[in-house]
Parts: C-alpha cells; sequence; structure tokens
C-alpha cells in the first residue's frame, strides 16, 4: 500500500512545506528499481528450502503434521471442540474487564520438547476457555462486589 501510494502521487511531501527541487532525484529510474530489488531479494531470501523438494500426495509433511493430536478422530474432535469453544466464549466469559491474552506456541520444528508443549498447550487451550476464564470472572466480580460495597466485610 506504501509503495502504490507513494509512486501514485507526485512522492512524498515535505514535512517542513518548504518546496524545492533541489536534491531531489525523479522516481522513476532510482526509486522504482530500488523498490522492484528490494521486493525481488525478499522473494528470493524468505523463500521455503522445502519449496524444492518432490511433494509425495500420499503423505503431509511433517513440517506441517499437527502433532499435539496424536491420531486422526481426536483430531476431529478437537477440531469440533475448538470451535465450540470459541462459540460458548462469550457466555464463559463472565468478567467486566477482559484482559487475558492468548499466544500460541508456534513456528517451532517437530522435535522433542515441543511436541510436549504442543499438547500441554492443547489441554490448557480448552482448560482456559472452559475452566479457568469463568473462574477468573467469579473471582473478579466477587472482588469488585467486595471493594464496591465496603459494609459488606
Amino acid at each position: 500500500m506504501h509503495l502504490i501510494a507513494l509512486h501514485d502521487s507526485a512522492g512524498s511531501g515535505n514535512p517542513l512545506g518548504v518546496s524545492g527541487n533541489y536534491d531531489r532525484l525523479p522516481m522513476a529510474p532510482y526509486f522504482l528499481f530500488k523498490d522492484l530489488i528490494t521486493i525481488f531479494l525478499f522473494i528470493i531470501v524468505l523463500r521455503d528450502s522445502e519449496n524444492y523438494v518432490m511433494a509425495n500426495p500420499m503423505q503431509t509433511p511433517p513440517a506441517i503434521v499437527p502433532e499435539s493430536i496424536p491420531n486422526k478422530l481426536l483430531g476431529v474432535i478437537a477440531m469440533f471442540s475448538a470451535i465450540l469453544a470459541l462459540l460458548i466464549m462469550p457466555y464463559t466469559d463472565l468478567s467486566r474487564s477482559r484482559g487475558i491474552q492468548f499466544r500460541p506456541l508456534s513456528a517451532k520444528h517437530v522435535e522433542s520438547p515441543f511436541i510436549e508443549f504442543g499438547q500441554i498447550s492443547t489441554v490448557l487451550y480448552f482448560a482456559h476457555y472452559l475452566i479457568i476464564v469463568p473462574l477468573v470472572s467469579l473471582i473478579e466480580n466477587s472482588l469488585m462486589d467486595l471493594s464496591n460495597n465496603p459494609k459488606s466485610l
């Protein structure tokens, strides 16, 4: 978006409001060439070496196998349970202040410590939405009620 907006207009403006054509370069050959080199360089540098291995259509690559789900039936159950947990989330989060953040375990290779972390994270995901959020909501609400009504102490 930035490149399109910058290249469509007359270029970037001067924040001081002083206009002058000295010490400027035209957009067309210099900056356009620089932007194209940057785009193609990032495409080359950030590509994955797995893209050049001959694919086997009958086998899932080991880098994308969901290691936290041991078999297909549990995978289907976990998939529908994850959707159901997100659908009932508005009814389980009873807190007046919602500040819980979710940080997934991702972008790791399929190796021994990360497989166990993924399995533990799967259990914690469901425990978070189905057990922890309702309990925290009840505790927060009762503490807020106690702080707002000091006579009940």
